[in-house]
């Protein structure tokens, strides 16, 4: 495994560890903009902050009981590294710290799964194949972004998805296919333009598609940190640099009030994962900062 040798003086793998077990038993919205500041502060790759990901209780447990996974999302997360090695500057939002904050808001959701009520019978509850997919996705769903919204329909994801399959493809295991296959559903479920009616089906079906189950939390990994009142700003601002050089109507509007309720009011936390965290109470804070 690689070396946290990159970080900032002051920093161990103990520190990333800790950061990793948050206690979220009380005052989770000052403890999740504390966490999300102090690992965006951290000077890591990717693989690096994977590493030490994968070295989590959780992740070891899930490991004993697939244990392709964990190698699989290790060595993709050292090509990653090598795909933006060559790359001096990084989109503004869709960087590898990007990235980085996806997989930690991943873990944070996963880390709920075992706290969930008659969680074996709740629809939300995720088997440990379905932790791993929703894991590989998250670090896969915006590799390769060009920094702009998309020009053709998927297009943003539809590149991530051959990243990921690419590196897929040099990889022997019995179920690629199926890793392939629903990581691509999941990815796509990252699209703005089809929030809603996701959205709406997880609200009004009676039963949650494996699917849409994946897709919902995907979503909700890839937007916690962006709901957060100090952080998500921070974040905004980014977003609308990365967006000013192609759309400069488009960039200032996502950095104003107006631009960041309307975000706000778009997004829904729906899953039980979510929910454990308290995620819905924090954007309904958000939404309510604002109006007030």
């Amino acid at each position: 495994m690689s070396e946290l040798n990159l970080l900032e003086p002051s920093f161990n793998r103990q520190t990333l560890s800790n950061l990793l077990s948050p206690d979220l038993s009380s005052d989770k919205l000052p403890t999740l903009e504390s966490l999300y500041a102090k690992v965006s502060l951290l000077q890591l790759n990717f693989s690096e902050f994977i590493t030490v990901l994968l070295e989590m209780p959780i992740w070891q447990q899930l490991a004993l009981q697939k244990p392709n996974f964990s190698d699989l999302c290790l060595d993709f997360s050292h090509e990653v590294d090598h795909l933006y090695k060559d790359i001096e500057i990084e989109p503004s939002y869709h960087s590898r710290k990007h990235f980085i904050e996806v997989c930690l808001s991943t873990h944070l959701l996963v880390l709920q799964n075992e706290t969930i009520e008659n969680h074996e019978n709740n629809a939300w509850f995720l088997t440990p194949d379905q932790c791993w997919y929703f894991l590989l996705s998250a670090m896969a769903h915006d590799v390769g972004h060009l920094g702009r919204a998309n020009h053709s329909p998927y297009e943003q994801e539809l590149l991530a998805i051959n990243h990921l399959n690419r590196f897929l493809d040099s990889r022997s295991f019995e179920s690629k296919h199926t890793c392939k296959g629903i990581t691509k559903q999941i990815i796509l479920a990252t699209d703005p333009k089809d929030r809603t009616e996701l959205i709406s089906r997880v609200q009004t079906s009676d039963t949650i598609s494996s699917q849409d189950k994946l897709g919902m939390l995907m979503v909700e990994a890839d937007l916690l940190a962006s709901v957060l009142p100090i952080k998500g700003v921070e974040l905004g601002i980014k977003l609308s640099d990365e967006i000013i050089p192609h759309d400069e109507v488009l960039a200032n509007f996502i950095k104003s009030s107006q631009g960041r309720l309307g975000f706000l009011q778009s997004v829904a936390f729906l899953s039980a994962q979510s929910q454990q965290l308290g995620l819905d109470q924090i954007l309904k804070a958000a939404i309510f900062q604002i109006t007030q």
